[in-house]
């Protein structure tokens, strides 16, 4: 990214998934992890919430070299539920706010 310069940026799962394979990355697994560790959330939960959390920190990773936006993808499964949609909008702004990341970026 640096070398680029963007001004904005878009994350998705797949790309996500894509740079976790990198052991420079191995930090923000780790800090997904402790974070599902720390939570009182039923079993079946503890998924969904670290790899909710590994996509904000890798967009958290992202907003450090670029002065814009970064656009971050939800679960395509999600696509006809507006409900279901907006819901994980709001956990994921809820989890960007929690690290200090307000909603405009």
């Amino acid at each position: 990214m640096k070398k680029f310069g963007p001004h904005e940026a878009t994350t998705n799962p797949s790309l996500v998934l894509e740079a976790t394979k990198k052991p420079h990355y191995d930090y923000l697994i780790i800090s997904a992890i402790e974070y599902v560790k720390s939570k009182e959330i039923p079993m079946e939960k503890m998924t969904e919430l670290a790899a909710d959390k590994l996509l904000v920190n890798f967009d958290a990773e992202i907003l450090k070299f670029i002065p814009g936006r970064v656009s971050v993808e939800v679960d395509a499964k999600l696509s006809f539920d507006t409900d279901a949609t907006i819901i994980k909008a709001r956990h994921l702004i809820s989890l960007f706010k929690e690290i200090g990341i307000d909603k405009s970026r």
